[in-house]
């Protein structure tokens, strides 16, 4: 697959980097080189596989969920930068400057 340089330069701004030219270049030759990759897993005969979610058995100890009192929102919220009543701020990163883009960046 060939990214175009709308795409990368959508995710990167989707992932909050700010490249120079030749990262911009580097991240698009190893972006190809992935999906090149994963390409070639699709042909991969899977028949009879059944699916899972690891390679290995895993037996992870596991605490009973018990009921426990929460936080004080006061705390909870002191480290925040900006918080507004019991909510975090954060700065908006999606749709914010892309209303004429679609989700894979082209316009």
């Amino acid at each position: 697959m060939v990214f175009n340089p709308e795409q990368v330069r959508y995710l990167e701004k989707l992932a909050g980097l700010r490249l120079e030219a030749d990262e911009r270049e580097l991240l698009t030759d190893n972006l190809a080189r992935i999906v090149s990759f994963v390409d070639q897993l699709t042909a991969i005969d899977t028949e009879g596989v059944a699916p899972c979610a690891h390679t290995q058995a895993i037996d992870s100890p596991r605490r009973p969920d018990v009921r426990q009192p929460s936080l004080p929102l006061r705390e909870v919220l002191s480290p925040a930068a900006d918080a507004d009543n019991s909510f975090f701020q954060v700065p908006a990163i999606f749709g914010v400057g892309d209303e004429d883009k679609d989700e894979k960046g082209d316009a």
